[in-house]
């Protein structure tokens, strides 16, 4: 029995689930980006300008209890 399914859909299907391509340079970019972001907030006339660019990146802080004992 011959699947009447057009290769278009299958190939759609296939890029629907396949993980997005990331650059490779995306490791060495976050680096940079975060040690600039780190001198920034060491660097007087730029540190609420560069805190406000942190708070920005924070989604949420979750602070989680050790159990006692």
């Amino acid at each position: 029995m011959r699947n009447d399914v057009p290769i278009v859909v299958v190939r759609n299907a296939i890029q629907m689930f396949r993980p997005p391509a990331l650059h490779p340079n995306l490791a060495k970019l976050y680096r940079e980006k975060v040690s600039n972001l780190a001198a920034a907030l060491n660097t007087p006339g730029v540190q609420a300008e560069a805190a406000q660019s942190l708070r920005q990146l924070i989604d949420k802080n979750v602070l989680t209890p050790e159990p006692e004992g």
